[in-house]
């Protein structure tokens, strides 16, 4: 993968499990609805709505004990929404 969208345990502890591709699958989100990469792994939302907003910033949390799951993410409203 590219170290721009590789989950921070991944880079920094060597460790990692299914989480690393919640953190990843979330930058992606993210560049699907702000149209832009995340420079210098900063997220700046401009465009995105609130509910997207939210599930992004549960995706990349830093801490993968409390990143969201992906079913988690499958269940969250943004997705619920769209997926009607």
């Amino acid at each position: 993968g590219t170290w721009n969208y590789m989950a921070p345990e991944m880079i920094f502890q060597g460790s990692y499990d299914e989480r690393v591709d919640v953190y990843a699958l979330g930058l992606i989100l993210y560049f699907m609805l702000e149209l832009k990469a995340p420079e210098d792994r900063k997220i700046d939302f401009q465009q995105c709505p609130a509910a997207a907003m939210d599930l992004i910033n549960k995706m990349i949390d830093n801490d993968p004990a409390k990143r969201i799951t992906l079913d988690e993410a499958l269940r969250h409203p943004f997705l619920q929404h769209h997926h009607k």
